[in-house]
């Protein structure tokens, strides 16, 4: 049986040489300026808003983190895969410091996360057909976390069916639909007047419609 543990892509020092296309053991985690509490500081989420984003990670949810460059997504993905109960056990599959991964690291690294059979996978930003793996899992009820550039929810929505589609192999309404109903939290994030990245708003799914309502906090 495995300890508690985060898999880590990077911010692993001393664990050794590894393949950046595939998951693997170590208990870094992120800190600093990278939790929630951390943001609340620096005034990139309001409190309130940060308590609700904590019960999200509490339970297995599938979240999708929506924003242009450079509002924030990346850093407020890290700072809920940091707010994730250390008995949990996440696979995180996302470029390294020195390495932009392939679309087949990345689809590689995504089916090696499923096989550790983790509560959680993270992935970085939703950019190429790979994304059409992380639908998948994430429709078999596996828990995930990932990001996506756009301004809106519905811009989310296009441009993820967009990075899972690139090819035009599959209809583009049933990849629509996958897109749908693999998430049930979309955050969208913004820019304050003094250029602070921010969490505009949380949105859930409405399961009836497949649309994405506004929460109350």
């Amino acid at each position: 049986m495995l300890n508690p543990s985060i898999y880590r892509e990077r911010d692993c020092s001393g664990c050794g040489s590894h393949s950046d296309a595939h998951p693997r053991e170590c208990n870094t985690l992120e800190n600093g300026h990278r939790t929630l509490e951390g943001l609340v500081t620096v005034g990139m989420v309001d409190r309130a808003i940060a308590k609700r984003l904590a019960r999200l990670v509490r339970t297995p949810n599938r979240i999708l983190i929506a924003g242009n460059s450079p509002t924030g997504t990346r850093t407020l993905r890290q700072a809920l895969t940091s707010q994730i109960l250390l008995s949990e056990r996440v696979a995180v599959v996302q470029d390294s410091p020195s390495q932009r991964l392939s679309e087949e690291a990345r689809a590689s690294g995504i089916l090696a996360a499923r096989h550790m059979r983790p509560n959680w996978i993270v992935m970085d930003e939703l950019r190429d057909e790979s994304t059409l793996i992380f639908l998948l899992a994430l429709n078999s009820g596996q828990a995930g976390i990932s990001t996506v550039h756009a301004d809106n929810s519905g811009q989310a929505i296009q441009q993820v069916v967009a990075a899972a589609n690139q090819s035009g192999a599959n209809p583009a309404s049933s990849v629509e639909n996958l897109t749908r109903s693999a998430f049930d939290v979309l955050i969208t994030m913004g820019q304050a007047t003094n250029g602070i990245p921010l969490v505009s708003n949380v949105w859930s799914v409405d399961r009836r419609t497949g649309e994405y309502r506004v929460d109350s906090i």
